[in-house]
Formats: structure tokens, C-alpha cells, sequence
């Protein structure tokens, strides 16, 4: 969760440095009404999202140039892919993740916990501590804002 949030190796391993050290920090308040894994998740998902916040004002995202979204458009248009394809889906996946990382924090990491870890509405709440309401309403808006900027991109391309 922190890598995804994050976007580097380097400052995930900052993430998880920072919140082993807010748990220990915070341990006697830890109520054993959750697992501890849930615990550590919730601190790393605070941490991640102050990190991601404090380097958003010192740098700009890069987002991904339109045609390294061509393969999106040729992958629609041709539903059988050749072996020459895997070059363009790992150009691909890159640009999707320069998607993701230009969306607030919070919807990158609520969509990163929901469709690529897979976990359920519930699970996110749990994660996150937040409400599962609150879980629906910024997955909600985390697809419509990557919908938007993938319009974008592609309208762009057509």
C-alpha cells in the first residue's frame, strides 16, 4: 500500500519506516478492537497520504504522454492481442500508474485497495478506519477522476 501510494520504492520504505516508528510511539493507545495488521495499515495509509501531500508541494506529477496510452486504444480496437503486445502493456501500465499517481491521495489509494488488492468495501473501511459509506463515495469519485483524465488522454489520441 505504501509503494502504491507513494510511487517509489525510496519513499515507501520512508512510509513504512515512519509509521513502525508512530506504532511503537503509539502502541499503549492500540485497543486490540482490530488486528494489528489493520492497525499498522491505518497508521501507513496516514503516513503515506502526509508524504505524498509534502512531496506534491515540493514537485509536480508527471502524467503520462498521450501516446503512451496508444496501446489502451489499439488493445480496444483488436480483442486478439499478438506476443509483440507485451512491450505495449508494460508502456501501458506505466501510464496508468502516472495516472493514478496524478489523483489526490486518498483516491489513489482507495482504488489501488479496491481494484488492484481487491479488497472488499468493508475491508477498505477497516484499512482506513473510515466509514464504508465514506469508502463508496471516494471510489466513486477516485473512478470518475481517473475516467476523466483517461477521456482526456484518449480523446487526444482519437
Amino acid at each position: 500500500m505504501a509503494l502504491r501510494t507513494a510511487g517509489s520504492a525510496q519513499d515507501a520504505e520512508e512510509i513504512v519506516q515512519e509509521t513502525y516508528v508512530r506504532a511503537w510511539r503509539d502502541m499503549k493507545r492500540f485497543d486490540f478492537r482490530s488486528s494489528i495488521a489493520t492497525w499498522l495499515c491505518r497508521i501507513a495509509y496516514h503516513v503515506a497520504i502526509d508524504h505524498v501531500r509534502r512531496e506534491a508541494r515540493n514537485r509536480k506529477r508527471i502524467e503520462p504522454e498521450r501516446e503512451e496510452l496508444a496501446p489502451l486504444v489499439e488493445r480496444i480496437e483488436s480483442p486478439n492481442p499478438g506476443p509483440e503486445d507485451e512491450l505495449g502493456d508494460r508502456r501501458l501500465q506505466q501510464a496508468v500508474q502516472r495516472l493514478l499517481d496524478t489523483l489526490k491521495p486518498k483516491y489513489r489509494a482507495i482504488l489501488t485497495l479496491r481494484e488492484i488488492d481487491g479488497l472488499s468495501y468493508d475491508e477498505i473501511a477497516d484499512e482506513l478506519g473510515i466509514a464504508k459509506g465514506t469508502v463508496e463515495s471516494r471510489l466513486f469519485r477516485a473512478r470518475a477522476a481517473l475516467m476523466k483524465k483517461v477521456k482526456v488522454y484518449l480523446g487526444d489520441l482519437g
